[in-house]
């Protein structure tokens, strides 16, 4: 499957046009369908990076992150904080919440784009 051979996170079109070079004859809604039958399957995830582009990224084999996201430029960081993860399953017991899974995604400037905003 091309998507765990990935490291990236890809949108369905480049998922899309990466599966014709190999297989000329599969239609966008093929791909679309799999994808969807894949996430539901827990082997890969979509993510919304908060630009309106929905992109998938495998889950197989992957140590659970978190995303800090450039607002001007798009750059995504992957973080994992095992003192964040701690926090979020006491959170959880306290208040005696079965927890299945979380997202946290921070949205800022990066480092080359915080030099230029004007709103640090």
């Amino acid at each position: 499957m091309i998507l765990l051979n990935m490291e990236r996170h890809l949108s369905l079109a480049q998922i899309y046009a990466m599966v014709r070079k190999k297989y000329s004859r599969i239609g966008y809604a093929t791909v679309y369908r799999a994808m969807n039958l894949i996430c539901q399957a827990g082997i890969a995830e979509k993510i919304d990076l908060g630009d309106g582009i929905s992109r998938f990224e495998h889950k197989y084999g992957q140590e659970y992150h978190d995303h800090l996201i450039c607002i001007k430029c798009g750059k995504f960081i992957e973080v994992v904080d095992t003192k964040i993860e701690k926090l979020q399953r006491d959170l959880s017991k306290a208040h005696k919440f079965i927890l299945k899974r979380h997202k946290m995604q921070l949205f800022g400037y990066c480092s080359e784009c915080a030099k230029f905003a004007k709103d640090k």
